[in-house]
């Protein structure tokens, strides 16, 4: 047995060699530090590398990192402020992260409680994601018309309020129905409930659970203190006009009319839309808002909506009632806290709706589809 370690300086050096190649086919150096050699420590004495080695200090804001006399990788370069890093996602609720310059990588998510879209009305941005909100709420009652269609989440607030599903009702799979009391008819189909009572006859293909615990109706969704005021505005019969933002007194569409709207902010003190009436955001990239002082009450046929990329508009009724008639389609995002809101036979409502009572007709569909 050698007592120099200086002996067989030449055999120790292949040895070595050997192991780095043996540790380079299975995937580098392995043991959680590029400065040292895998499998080599005993207690506190390792075999590293060598100084001036290249490693990776698994920061992606500093460049040329090589390794010290001690073991550590360090001593590397910080690369360029902007330089991506981190999550490479960019939507409404975080930007792309880049670094600072200073080797530190900044996370651009937008600040907690930013209002977003996630297909509701009050979306709000949290650790960098939407947070959707119930797409569907209601303080009392709502009902799930003939053989109508919910795509949607549905709370309703009230411990003592119900939400009904007609004969052959349906909601869809993965949505969940919130109601201290669910009746289901004949044929109706439902897929989560969240209930402290089922009465009926129609089916739950998903899971029940206890009612839970809203937060307060009034708290989470406050009155729309709307004041109005303005030029009346008529559009006749079979022909087309255009509004720019800004305050108005009641606004009606005759039948078969049409009312472009700039993207931008409106306030009606009420508006009433004919027979086969349309009401569409044609121009512009910002959210467009309908403020409605009173109600809002639709004929038969008519579309509500924005045209192409155009972002859907927000319809907020601080007014008792919201009619849609027969075969509307409307695409928009309703908020009525105080509204008793009819949706009526085979019309649809794509958005989210907020409402004291909801009740929609035979063939009605409510679904989160924004087209």
């Amino acid at each position: 047995m050698r007592s120099d370690l200086t002996a067989g300086a030449p055999e120790r050096q292949r040895w070595v060699q050997s192991l780095r190649e043996w540790v380079s086919l299975r995937g580098g150096l392995t043991n959680g530090n590029d400065c040292f050699l895998a499998f080599s420590c005993c207690k506190f004495n390792c075999n590293f590398v060598g100084q001036g080695a290249s490693c990776d200090d698994a920061n992606e804001c500093t460049s040329a990192t090589v390794c010290d006399q001690y073991g550590q990788c360090a001593n590397g370069l910080n690369v360029l402020e902007g330089t991506p890093c981190g999550s490479a996602a960019a939507d409404e609720c975080s930007a792309a992260d880049t670094c600072s310059g200073a080797g530190v990588c900044l996370n651009s998510d937008v600040a907690e409680g930013e209002i977003c879209d996630d297909c509701t009305v009050d979306d709000l941005c949290s650790g960098g994601v939407c947070v959707a909100d119930t797409e569907v709420a209601v303080l009392r009652r709502a009902k799930v018309g003939t053989f109508g269609q919910l795509n949607d989440d549905l709370a309703v607030h009230d411990p003592a309020g119900t939400a009904v599903f007609a004969v052959g009702a349906f909601a869809a799979d993965g949505t969940a129905v919130t109601a201290g009391r669910v009746r289901l008819g004949r044929a109706s189909s439902i897929s989560d409930a969240r209930t402290s009572l089922v009465v009926g006859r129609g089916e739950i293909r998903g899971t029940q659970s206890a009612f839970p615990v809203l937060q307060d109706f009034a708290t989470r969704y406050p009155d729309p203190a709307i004041a109005c005021g303005g030029t009346d505005v008529a559009v006749a019969s079979d022909s087309t006009a255009d509004l720019a933002p800004a305050s108005y007194g009641a606004v009606s569409v005759g039948d078969r009319g049409v009312l472009r709207l700039a993207a931008g902010a409106y306030t009606f003190c009420s508006l009433t839309a004919y027979n086969e009436a349309q009401i569409l955001v044609t121009i512009g990239a910002a959210p467009t808002t309908l403020e409605i002082a009173g109600n809002l009450r639709t004929g038969f046929g008519v579309r509500i909506a924005a045209e192409g990329a155009i972002p859907p508009p927000v319809l907020r009724v601080a007014g008792a009632s919201v009619f849609f008639r027969n075969d509307n389609d409307v695409v928009a995002h309703l908020y009525a806290p105080d509204a008793a809101v009819r949706v009526g036979r085979a019309s649809t409502l794509h958005g989210s709706v907020v409402a004291d009572t909801l009740v929609t007709k035979v063939a009605a569909e409510i679904a989160c589809e924004l087209h």
